[in-house]
């Protein structure tokens, strides 16, 4: 198991909390993440795992864990995909 990695993603501009996990939901699903939780917080499972937080303007995720053979950019880009 690799260590932990904090990822943070601005919310884009007009973009409520709802419509963001909304969309973050479909989008994870769609690259293999279940996303769990409210509008203030929660968890997500897949590939990669850990938690995410939505506050001030941006969605800040720390992975908790991942495959070791899993490289950074490659989690990075799926969360980007469900959460950017």
């Amino acid at each position: 198991m690799a260590a932990s990695k904090t990822f943070e993603f601005e919310v884009p501009e007009g973009t409520d909390r709802e419509a963001l996990l909304q969309r973050a939901r479909q989008r994870a699903r769609e690259v293999g993440i279940k996303i769990e939780g409210d509008l203030t917080g929660g968890t997500f499972t897949g590939t990669a795992e850990g938690r995410y937080a939505v506050e001030n303007g941006s969605v800040r995720l720390e992975v908790d864990s991942k495959p070791t053979f899993v490289p950074w950019p490659l989690v990075e880009k799926g969360l980007a995909k469900a959460f950017g």
